[in-house]
């Protein structure tokens, strides 16, 4: 779901870097920074959450757009193990 999201706009994404100046990501997605920048921009500025469009954004849209700051501010990406109630 986050790929899809961060993958839906086919002009890429915008973010917020450090020195609070926006970077356009062309086509690249968070999956790509993850993957290859360490969540750097080429020219060195540390992106630290994903720019909001101006508009109604859904709650389910929103709760990926924390996630995506979330994974930004935490400088990577780790899933918990997963946990579910104990069988007796």
């Amino acid at each position: 779901m986050l790929e899809q999201l961060a993958g839906s706009n086919t002009d890429g994404r915008v973010y917020i870097c450090d020195d609070g100046s926006e970077y356009q990501s062309g086509n690249y997605d968070l999956t790509y920074y993850l993957n290859h920048t360490g969540y750097y921009t080429p020219e060195g500025r540390k992106l630290v959450r994903v720019k909001r469009p101006n508009c109604y954004i859904d709650p389910l849209s929103e709760s990926l757009y924390q996630l995506e700051d979330e994974i930004l501010e935490a400088g990577h990406l780790e899933f918990s193990e997963p946990k579910g109630d104990e069988v007796q």
